[in-house]
Order: structure tokens, then C-alpha cells, then sequence
């Protein structure tokens, strides 16, 4: 017998397994260099698909089959419950379907914000059900092969980030035929990375422990190295904190519950691992590693002023949250002046605050408290039969809490989660006898079938989209137009598909009124965003651009204006209504907006060289040849800024000096 029948052969006819096989195989590591958002995209739509033909396959085996040429209900089957953990879980997405309810902007919400899905009802639910399903499902064998799968994904992820650390297979999104940048390894990002390796790191070191196989060994613990070695290259300090807490709950357990001589083996490795890592990692990057410890270093500051938004989000939305999906809208209305230049976060960088900010504090305590119920039930389980598997479910749980408090949460990652915490919750599952009446079984069947089309769907939209931006970009507007039309029809809740609709529109003189109504689209999908004012301002002013109309000037900084009242501590925009303002002749305006844009931020080149541009024009010699002394100053390599600087330093006549004002809209966005 060869090695693949091998494996596959325990459970070869059970086929909602298999779908989860392929769901843990795949979200992981596929992504895609042909959508226009490369990580995110590709993940949902499989964990969409598969999750979708995995319930559709365990409710045909199990409450439907073909007798006689008709469907017939099966007999009552069992079905392993764990009735707390369940009610925790119910508990969870009935407060999420509450804070839908109530949301500041219900299609995000209900679908998410883009392209940010898993802070939404449409994904929550599925979590959910993955959860459940895999309690369903699972037993201690195939609960292991899961979580050697997740293992394999580890050693694949942490290999290609160590690889892309030396510049070998590097990319970034539109380095490979995307458009939006991302960073490395297969996760999209080296924080979503280092999440999913150090809450799986645990599960290596458990099947190190546990095979007595020599080549298995040898797997295992170049496995544990190459995750650990990644963890420094990636240098993610949230998951370092993590790795230390999966080290110090696998300490304190096994010598509170006297494991054996192998977990402070275990120890050992880890440690061993680590100081190699570790020291390989300041040995080839000396001037990054002051970044790995110094806390008080600006992007570590940010990141306290956007947990404090969170905190006040709680406080004036204690019971729903600002709404699920909409962490942007509450970072606008909370935003204060020192993050004037820093424009838009849609998480809050801590899941659990994130997850309150947006959902309530009902909802984050029910997801708290499975996390901790499962982590008891972890306790458990070692304190009754000294069980390794559930020591590392307690470490990649305590792993993944602590990382999740620094990041953003990735599809991947919350997949792992779910394993993790069915893995601590079936071992106190009992055996329930449940019958589906008929309809209620092929409703769920026709769940699955659905959220299979769905995936499907998503992903084509996405990908016609990919098309259609991609022809805009190089000129080519009926195709953009067609393909954007087209996705749009596919998947009418992405406002990208109608921004790039309308753009494309303008650009081919379609009829006044089809314009006007893709353009009120795109602010009517989200009419509490300041971004989608944003959008409705760039295409106004593309437009007046190319038919010279002053209407729709007009309506560009009235859009923009909009924008300002949900948001009015985003200092480019006031640079780009300055812009406006100057096109119209309005140079009192234009200068308001210029110094407003310049208190906020100080180095934005291009209001700099608008507002010597403006004082030029009023023959204000002085202050035109102080902005241009800090436009220069800006950007000191630039021949043409330096060459307009000095002609103007040396000319009394400041009119006649050439200062040119880029009128240019480059982003439909």
C-alpha cells in the first residue's frame, strides 16, 4: 500500500470530512495575484465554498438520502453537544445579529467592510457554523490529522516568509499583477502570518513529543525551527508576546500536573530554537531590531490611539457597538488632531477591542467567555488523563489571545481558532439523538449549496472587477466599463465595482443623468462614510475635468465637503478641496483650505507648492518664496523645485516666476 492510500484510507468514504481537508489545506495558503485585493478575496471565497459543501455533505449523509427515486428523512442520528460551549456560541451571533440591527451602516454590517469580511454577520455566522460543524464531525483521529494539517501549513507559511525576508520571492501585490499592496508570506501580511504559526507552533511540539518515528522527529522539529526562525525574520512583536505566553502555559501546566521528563524536553527545544532564531535575526538585521523591543516608536503610538477610539466607541455604545464592520465610521467621529495625517483604520488592532467597539460588550463577553470555558475544559481534560493534545490546545489558544490583542484577525486565523476550540470542547461532548424534520434538513442542505454559489459568485465578481480596473488603468473604457458593469451585477455590494462604473462612464460622455445615478450609487451603498463622499468628490471633479462643466466642480466640493463633516481631522482632503477651490477662482477659500490641510500636517508637499501657487497669484512675494523654501526643504533632490526656489529669491516680479499646480486626479478611490 503506498503512502497517499495510506493516509487516506481511515476515512475515505467520509466525505464532510474530506470538505474540511480541503478547507484547512486551502485558506491558508492559496492567494491570488488576479483580483485587485490579493489575500482576503481568495481566502473567503474558499472558506465560503468549502464550508458551504461541507454542511451540505454531512446533511445529505446524515438526514437525507435517495430511496425509491425520492428524498426520505433519516432516522434520528447522534450528534455530539457540548450545551454550554453551544450556548456560549448562540449567545455570540445573537448579539452580532443585534448589533446588525442596530448599525451605523447596515451593508457593512451584514457583509463586511472592504476588503476587511471577518468583522461581519455573514461571517460570524459562518465561524459559528464552523465550529459547530467541526464538534459535529470530528473525533480524536480526525481532530489530529486537522491539526497536522495546520502544522503543514505552518512549515509552508514560515518557510516562504523566511525565504521573502531575503528579498528571495518577494511581492507585493502589484508587484505581481495586483493593484493594492500587501505584505509578505501567505497570509498577506507578516502580523496575520506569525498569528497562524505561533497558535499552531503547540500542536508541532505535541507531535514532536508523541512519534517515535525518527524521520517523523526530524519533521517535527525542523518544523518547530523553521516556525520560530520565521517569527524572528517576520518580527511581529504582538506574536513574540504570544510565543512566550503558548511557552510560559505550557511550563506552569506541565509542572502544576507533573507531565513528565518530555515537556521539559520540549522546553528545551523551544528555548534552543528561540536564542538561534533570535540572535540570527540581530546578526542580519542589526538596524530593524531596536524596532522589535522600543515601545515608544510611532507606529506602537498609533496603535494606543486607536485602542483608546475603541475604548470611547464602548462607552457611547456599550450594548451594540457602533455596528459590525464599521470600526472606520467610530474612527472618524473619535479621531482627534494627532492622527490628522494617518488616514483611515478599519480595525482597531485587538480583536477583543475591535470585537467590542464594533459588536458591544455583550457580544466580546460571550466570546470571552468561550474562550475561556474552553480553555477550563482544556484543564480538564490534563487533570482526568494528562492529555498532551489538550495541553497544546490550551498554549495555541493562549498563543493566539495574546497576539490577537496587537492585530488584526485574518480568515486563516480565525480557522485555526475554530480548531483549537473544538479540539478543547469534543473530548466533554455528549451524544445527543437529533432528527431534522424534512424541511428544516433540506433547508440546511440548500444553506450549503448556497454559500457554495456565493463563493463562487464572489470570487468571479472580483475577478471581472480585477479586469475591468485594470483596463481603466490603461485607457481602455468600454471594457472597463462592461466588466465593472458586470461585477457589479455579480456582486451589487462592493461600492468599487459603481466607482470605476461611473468613472469609466464619464470618461466614454455617457448621457448626464446615467452618470449622475452610478455616481449617487456610490454614495447611497454607504451614505454614512466620509470615504464614499471621498469617491463621489474624485468623480465629480474627473468630470469637470474632462467636460469643463462648473456644475460639477460644484458638486465636487460639495461632495468633499461632506466628507469633511464625518471626518473633519483627515488633512489631505482639505489639501484636495483647496485644489477645488483654486480651480474655481476662489483663492480666499483655496488658501483657508491650504492652511487648514498644513496646520495638520506640515509636510504635504503639494498643498505647499498650491499655496506659493495662490500667494503667487495675489502677489504675495514673500510667503510664495516661503512655501517654496519648504516645499523644497520637502523634497531637497528635486532639481525643478530647487531651480523655481531660487529663480524666485532672485526676482522681484514673483508672477513671473514658473510655478506649475499639478491639477491632476489620479484615483478614482
Amino acid at each position: 500500500m503506498n503512502i497517499p492510500e495510506k493516509f487516506r484510507l481511515p476515512f475515505r468514504d467520509d466525505k464532510p470530512f474530506g470538505a474540511l481537508i480541503l478547507l484547512f489545506f486551502a485558506v491558508p495558503l492559496l492567494f491570488s495575484v488576479i483580483t485587485y485585493e490579493n489575500f482576503e478575496i481568495i481566502k473567503y471565497s474558499l472558506w465560503l465554498g468549502f464550508l458551504g459543501l461541507t454542511l451540505f455533505l454531512w446533511v445529505k449523509e446524515n438526514y437525507l438520502h435517495s430511496s425509491e427515486g425520492s428524498s426520505q428523512q433519516k432516522p434520528g442520528r447522534l450528534i455530539k453537544l457540548n450545551k454550554p460551549a453551544f450556548i456560549l456560541l448562540g449567545l455570540f451571533f445573537l448579539f452580532a445579529v443585534i448589533s446588525t440591527i442596530f448599525s451605523a451602516d447596515l451593508l457593512n454590517s451584514l457583509v463586511g467592510f472592504y476588503y476587511r469580511f471577518t468583522n461581519s454577520l455573514v461571517f460570524y455566522g459562518s465561524w459559528v457554523l464552523l465550529v459547530v460543524l467541526l464538534v459535529f464531525i470530528l473525533n480524536r483521529q480526525k481532530f489530529e490529522l486537522l491539526a497536522k494539517l495546520a502544522v503543514f501549513d505552518s512549515l509552508l507559511i514560515s518557510v516562504v516568509g523566511i525565504f521573502q525576508s531575503f528579498g528571495i520571492g518577494y511581492y507585493q501585490g502589484s508587484g505581481s499583477g495586483g493593484i493594492m499592496m500587501r505584505a509578505p508570506s501567505l497570509l498577506g501580511n507578516p502580523n496575520f502570518s506569525t498569528l497562524f504559526i505561533v497558535a499552531a507552533l503547540p500542536y508541532a511540539l505535541y507531535f514532536f513529543l508523541g512519534n517515535n518515528n525518527l524521520k517523523s522527529k526530524i519533521y517535527y522539529g525542523c518544523t518547530i525551527f523553521f516556525i520560530v526562525w520565521s517569527l524572528a525574520m517576520m518580527s511581529s512583536r504582538g506574536a513574540w508576546l504570544g510565543f512566550a505566553a503558548a511557552i510560559a502555559v505550557w511550563l506552569v501546566i506541565s509542572a502544576a500536573y507533573r507531565l513528565g521528563k518530555k515537556f521539559w524536553l520540549a522546553l528545551v527545544l523551544l528555548g534552543v530554537s528561540a536564542v538561534i532564531t533570535a540572535n540570527f535575526y540581530f546578526l542580519i538585521r542589526p538596524s530593524d531590531s531596536g524596532q522589535v523591543v522600543d515601545y515608544t516608536e510611532s507606529n506602537v503610538q498609533l496603535r494606543f490611539f486607536v485602542w483608546d477610539i475603541a475604548r470611547q466607541g464602548m462607552q457611547v455604545h456599550p450594548w451594540t457597538g457602533i455596528g459590525l464592520g464599521n470600526f472606520h465610521i467610530l474612527y472618524s467621529q473619535f479621531r482627534d488632531k494627532q492622527l490628522a495625517s494617518e488616514g483611515v483604520f478599519d480595525d482597531a488592532h485587538n480583536l477583543f477591542l475591535q470585537m467590542g467597539a464594533t459588536g458591544g460588550l455583550p457580544m466580546v463577553a460571550s466570546f470571552l467567555a468561550l474562550i475561556l470555558a474552553s480553555f477550563l475544559l482544556g484543564l480538564k481534560k490534563i487533570g482526568e488523563e494528562k492529555d498532551g493534545l489538550a495541553l497544546a490546545g490550551m498554549s495555541g489558544l493562549s498563543a493566539f489571545v495574546i497576539t490577537a490583542a496587537f492585530t488584526p484577525v485574518s480568515i486563516p486565523c480565525y480557522l485555526l481558532l475554530a480548531l483549537i476550540l473544538a479540539g478543547l470542547v469534543m473530548p466533554y461532548s455528549k451524544d445527543y439523538s437529533v432528527r431534522f424534520p424534512k424541511a428544516l434538513a433540506f433547508g440546511t442542505g440548500l444553506l450549503g449549496i448556497f454559500m457554495i454559489l456565493a463563493g463562487a459568485m464572489f470570487f468571479l465578481s472580483e475577478l471581472v472587477f480585477y479586469f475591468g480596473a485594470k483596463a481603466y488603468l490603461r485607457g481602455d473604457y468600454p471594457k472597463a466599463l462592461s466588466y465593472s458593469t458586470l461585477a457589479a451585477k455579480l456582486n451589487p455590494t462592493d461600492p468599487l465595482f459603481y466607482v470605476y462604473r461611473a468613472g469609466s462612464e464619464i470618461m466614454l460622455n455617457k448621457n448626464d443623468k446615467i452618470i449622475s445615478e452610478s455616481i449617487n450609487k456610490v454614495v447611497s451603498l454607504h451614505p454614512k462614510e466620509s470615504g464614499r463622499f471621498v469617491s463621489a468628490s474624485n468623480l465629480y471633479f474627473i468630470w469637470y475635468m474632462h467636460s469643463r462643466n462648473g456644475e460639477h466642480l460644484n458638486s465636487a466640493i460639495s461632495a468633499m465637503a461632506e466628507a469633511l463633516k464625518k471626518d473633519p481631522l483627515y488633512s489631505d482632503r482639505y489639501g484636495k478641496m483647496a485644489l477645488y477651490y483654486y480651480q474655481k477662482g476662489d483663492l480666499a477659500a483655496a488658501r483657508i483650505y491650504s492652511e487648514i490641510n498644513l496646520k495638520y500636517d506640515n509636510k504635504f508637499l503639494p498643498t505647499w507648492i498650491l499655496l506659493a501657487k495662490i500667494y503667487q497669484t495675489e502677489g504675495k512675494r514673500d510667503q510664495a518664496i516661503y512655501a517654496l523654501e519648504k516645499a523644497y526643504k520637502l523634497q531637497p533632490t528635486s532639481p525643478r523645485l530647487k531651480l523655481v526656489w531660487y529663480m524666485a529669491k532672485q526676482t522681484q516680479d514673483i508672477k513671473k516666476v514658473p510655478i506649475d499646480v499639478a491639477v491632476v486626479q489620479n484615483s478614482l478611490e
